[in-house]
């Protein structure tokens, strides 16, 4: 299964159980020029418009896309 169709499978689940899903992008630089780059997703209630599943304060160290399903899953 693609990444894609995963997202898609993802948000759609969510949407069932009243969440929403926001992807993210960030960088954690060692040099000027050397940087590891990482994606995470956060995972949100439309209830109360805040993300109940996340990184930390600085928007890092988000769950990966496996973690978010089992999230959702258990919700």
């Amino acid at each position: 299964m693609t990444l894609k169709s995963r997202e898609q499978r993802l948000r759609r689940n969510a949407e069932k159980k009243n969440l929403f899903i926001r992807k993210r992008k960030w960088r954690e630089y060692y040099t000027e020029y050397s940087y590891e780059s990482h994606v995470g997703y956060c995972v949100g209630s439309y209830e109360y418009g805040l993300i109940i599943y996340g990184g930390d304060s600085w928007g890092k160290n988000l769950p990966t896309l496996d973690e978010a399903e089992v999230f959702v899953a258990a919700y």
